[in-house]
């Protein structure tokens, strides 16, 4: 497996896979076609053998930064692949952010796990996010250490 930086040629690709991975609500190749091209995000993917097996996305405002998606091909899930991409995204992430946040579903017992292992913490919940019924847990990740002038 090899992870490389999205570019804006990944668009379909990148909007391919999250279908595959969301099939309920995936992002189309124009918002993959931004994010990939956007400064303040890094937009990785994962592939074996040349097929696209994973995805990340984060995006960075001030000191502070969002996980916009992580995702895994389903047969390849379980596997390690999720924690890899999050950690090298986060590796990659300036000296200033200082804290991290994300939502993820209340009944994605597999993300909420990796997410606590990487120690992000829960701090809020946000009802219905997902749609009526499906509710999201907001966490935080702080890092300490950060540096202000970057």
């Amino acid at each position: 497996m090899r992870i490389h930086q999205a570019s804006g040629a990944d668009a379909q690709l990148l909007a391919a896979l999250h279908g595959d991975v969301f099939p309920e609500g995936p992002w189309d190749a124009s918002f993959w076609n931004k994010t990939a091209t956007d400064p303040n995000a890094i937009t990785l993917f994962a592939d074996e053998r040349g097929r696209a097996i994973g995805l990340c996305a984060l995006r960075r405002a001030a000191d502070e930064a969002e996980i916009l998606t992580i995702g895994v091909a389903p047969d390849y899930r379980q596997g390690g692949m999720g924690r890899e991409l999050l950690s090298e995204a986060l590796s990659q992430l300036p000296s200033v952010v200082a804290r991290i946040f994300l939502e993820v579903e209340t009944t994605n017992v597999a993300a909420l796990a990796l997410y606590r292992s990487l120690d992000f913490a829960a701090v809020g919940e946000r009802k219905d996010y997902y749609g009526p019924g499906r509710s999201a847990v907001v966490m935080e990740r702080r890092i300490e250490g950060a540096c202000p002038s970057d």
